[in-house]
């Protein structure tokens, strides 16, 4: 692409910048102000700060096939550029595969311009779909490799390893799994997952031989063999670098949970599992960065523990006399109980957390127990209410997300 990027700048006198998104890279030609960024400076600007704006541009931006200009904005830390630029996606199948921004002197080009900037275009875009193909064959075949695991979909564990081995991956030793959370993420603007996807690729340390990053119930999932270091090195190290990347393409709060060493072929079923149920109680909680089991307590393991007809009867017995009065009362009965519980049975702290009196919170709590038998004193009852609470919460959200 760099040897792309110089010829067509030998080929059309103007400032370019072809956006590859097959390796997640920006190519640059000459500065599009000299009196502001000499070239080098400019390259740093788009291939730095400025990348992710970019991107995005051309991500959204519908083809006019240099017929229309759109603005172009690069902003980074006490530097800020904008003008108005030719810019064409560049699309294969329907996904985008990157962009060409052209930077003209004058409102439009004129008709040869034109024809050579449409060539261009189709040359570039013709460049491209040989990476896309090999790409998305690739991605396809790992990502049905690990389903299979996951779904424990196999029965030669000696076939397994050789198809893993021709696609480059490494499932014959300890391995991690990590998964980063996709459809949690509350963002306007949907993510391009494949683009993430590659762009996570080229984040991987060059000493992680035999990994695999490939996308999976909404979410990306990232494998990383654990031959030379132990699995806390490789959070350090991989968790980081995947995080700042999710960041980089605009996530302010994603979410990454480590699952469980998986030694053999086996243990893949129970690892994706965990990493469901990590994201889950994440979403729940609000939690961001990494995430793992021993940091939310007994509950994942508990409610992998139960069956679910056994939670949802226990949820009922203690919780639906007070949901459904409130209910038909229009009340918060519920919510009072389980807000005093969490602000450690304080009543002053619990009031203000409600934003009512002290006065209304005890009538309240009263009320309570002379309706449902429900004392908030007693240790054990504290407990059960809480439990009950937590478990609805945690499978109400698991069957939103089945």
């Amino acid at each position: 692409m760099p040897v792309i990027t110089g010829i067509l700048e030998a080929i059309i006198p103007y400032p370019i910048i072809l956006v590859d998104l097959t390796s997640d890279s920006l190519h640059v030609s000459r500065s599009p102000d000299a009196e502001r960024f000499s070239d080098r400076e400019w390259a740093e600007l788009v291939q730095g700060p400025g990348a992710p704006s970019l991107i995005r541009l051309v991500q959204q931006t519908q083809s006019s096939e240099f017929q229309r200009l759109t603005t172009v904005r690069v902003a980074a830390p006490r530097t800020a550029f904008e003008r108005e630029a030719y810019v064409e996606p560049l699309r294969v199948d329907g996904d985008t595969v990157g962009g060409l921004i052209i930077f003209p002197r004058q409102r439009g080009l004129d008709r040869l311009d034109l024809l050579i900037a449409i060539d261009m275009k189709f040359a570039l875009c013709v460049q491209l779909m040989r990476t896309h193909i090999q790409q998305h064959s690739r991605e396809s075949q790992v990502s049905e490799l690990f389903m299979m695991l996951f779904e424990r979909r196999w029965s030669d564990a000696r076939q397994v390893q050789i198809r893993a081995s021709r696609l480059g991956v490494e499932v014959g030793t300890s391995a991690l799994l990590l998964a980063l959370d996709l459809e949690g993420a509350r963002h306007p603007e949907k993510l391009d997952s494949k683009h993430l996807l590659r762009s996570l690729y080229g984040r991987l340390p060059a000493s992680y031989r035999g990994a695999a990053i490939f996308e999976g119930d909404g979410m990306l999932f990232i494998h990383v063999p654990c031959l030379a270091e132990g699995s806390e090195n490789i959070t350090a190290t991989v968790g980081r670098q995947m995080l700042e990347a999710v960041r980089w393409h605009g996530r302010s709060r994603p979410v990454l949970a480590i699952g469980p060493l998986c030694r053999q072929l086996e243990d893949y079923e129970g690892a994706h599992e965990q990493c469901l149920r990590l994201l889950t109680l994440a979403r729940i909680l609000g939690r961001q960065g990494i995430v793992r089991q021993h940091e939310f307590g007994p509950f994942p393991m508990l409610l992998s523990a139960l069956d679910q007809k056994a939670v949802s009867a226990f949820t009922d017995e203690v919780l639906g006399r007070l949901e459904l009065y409130d209910e038909a009362n229009g009340t918060d009965m519920l919510r009072t109980a389980s807000a005093f519980i969490d602000q450690g049975c304080r009543f002053q702290s619990t009031a203000e957390f409600l934003r009512i009196h002290i006065s209304t919170l005890r009538y309240r709590l009263q009320r309570i127990e002379e309706l449902f038998g429900l004392d908030l004193e007693d240790a054990e009852q504290r407990f059960s209410l809480s439990l009950a609470v937590r478990l609805r919460t945690l499978m109400r959200n698991r069957s939103d997300t089945c």
